[in-house]
């Protein structure tokens, strides 16, 4: 198991939108959670809603896909027979990489917006 990360590693763990929201929702609760708590929370989520993939469906994709390529790499703990999952120290290096890529849209975001301010054409050319 490894306990640091690489930022390829990191890359790759983080391509899957399902483990970002995995990953960010375990770093908010700051607890451990039951995979049925955390797939409910997956699907809210992923559908800003109670609405979307059925809690179910995510729960088998946390159990056999998510969980342990995240616990091989030492970001969370998974207990089967508890059925808890709650991150690990290795963990909050892939938190800080989700943060330094929001905080980088939400500057990009500004930017854009103020180019299309200042664009007098809508190509975006003065």
């Amino acid at each position: 198991m490894t306990t640091e990360l690489t930022e390829s590693e990191c890359f790759a763990l983080l391509a899957d939108r399902r483990r970002r929201i995995l990953v960010r929702t375990l770093d908010d609760v700051g607890t451990a959670l039951s995979i049925d708590e955390l797939a409910e929370r997956i699907a809210d989520r992923e559908y800003e809603g109670p609405t979307g993939d059925d809690p179910r469906t995510i729960r088998l994709t946390l159990a056999h896909n998510h969980l342990p390529r995240l616990e091989d790499h030492g970001v969370v703990s998974y207990d089967r027979d508890a059925r808890t999952v709650s991150l690990r120290l290795s963990g909050t290096t892939l938190v800080d990489y989700l943060r330094r890529v929001d905080d980088e849209s939400a500057a990009g975001s500004m930017l854009n917006a103020s180019s299309t301010r200042f664009s007098t054409s809508p190509s975006g050319r003065r």
